[in-house]
């Protein structure tokens, strides 16, 4: 039987149907694997992602469980602090035709852990936090070509020292840290244009021991414009 021009025609085109239909058959097969690793994948990254957890927690709760089991010697190394400063610093207000001397006075508490390296060097972390016990004082400020009186306090101080300490002898000691602080002040309705962030500075000073755990501690500390001098009373736990 013999085949019109159009049956070939027609047999060509099936076939190229069947090889594009082949083609994406192979296609899909393979966008299939590639679904299936990525699924595969995705099961991994989360699995890690609960071990990790997991194993965050399980650290978590050996370092709490290990600071429990320390003896108590190492916790005499954490100590208290009540502490009293008298600052001198430099507040500009509005603009820097208002720039005023400051003195005020405020209460500290601290809290800080120190490292005994031997009998004659030792380093301690501190946090102190400090609020104002200085009424302020009262400036005449120029603002929009007036003359205003204006009230400027301390609000409350904030700092962190690493100190290495150094022991002249079993009672007395010296001492030397860098500090991070922030003096915040406060004035009736009128904008600071300086201080009330935190800032670098350096502390130096001296202390001596009364008991193995209490002591007395005098420094002198400078940030900026600041200058202050400060007693403070440590307590060994």
């Amino acid at each position: 039987m013999s085949l019109s021009g159009y049956d070939y025609f027609d047999i060509g085109v099936s076939k190229e149907y069947i090889a594009m239909d082949k083609w994406r058959t192979i296609v899909c097969k393979q966008y299939t694997i590639v679904c299936k690793q990525y699924t595969i994948v995705c099961k991994q990254y989360v699995f890690t992602l609960i071990q990790g957890s997991f194993m965050k927690k399980i650290t978590q709760l050996t370092l709490i469980a290990s600071l429990f089991a320390l003896p108590s010697s190492v916790y005499a190394n954490w100590f208290g602090a009540i502490g009293y400063n008298h600052l001198n610093d430099t507040v500009e207000i509005e603009s820097n035709l208002n720039v005023f001397d400051v003195d005020s006075k405020a209460i500290t508490i601290s809290l800080g852990y120190q490292y005994n390296f031997n009998e004659t060097f030792s380093t301690s972390a501190e946090f102190s936090f400090g609020h104002a016990i200085s009424d302020g004082q009262t400036e005449d400020i120029r603002y929009s070509d007036l003359i205003e009186r204006v009230n400027i306090e301390l609000d409350s101080t904030a700092k962190f020292s690493i100190m290495t300490q150094y022991q002249l002898n079993p009672s007395l000691f010296l001492f030397v840290a860098p500090v991070y602080s922030k003096i915040e002040y406060k004035s009736q309705g009128f904008q600071l244009n300086s201080n009330n962030k935190w800032q670098l500075g350096a502390e130096i000073g001296v202390g001596y021991q009364f008991k193995n755990n209490m002591g007395l501690a005098i420094s002198y500390e400078g940030i900026d414009d600041a200058k202050i001098i400060s007693a403070k009373l440590k307590y060994h736990f």
